[in-house]
């Protein structure tokens, strides 16, 4: 692993695709309401969602 300021990155061997984790952070009037993986049971909560084509996508805020 090397560190590159903030962020890791991680060695692939060849042929292998890189694995990402995804965040999402919602913030409504300053607040913030969520930053987590987007995989995550709390991300689905507040409204992302997953298309068929592995596109993660959010049409209304929802806070629970």
């Amino acid at each position: 692993m090397r560190h590159k300021g903030s962020v890791v990155s991680r060695m692939v061997p060849a042929g292998k695709v890189p694995h990402h984790d995804h965040f999402v952070r919602i913030e409504v009037g300053g607040r913030q309401v969520l930053f987590e993986k987007v995989k995550y049971e709390s991300s689905r909560a507040c409204g992302i969602e997953r298309d068929a084509g592995y596109i993660y996508f959010m049409d209304r805020i929802i806070v629970a």
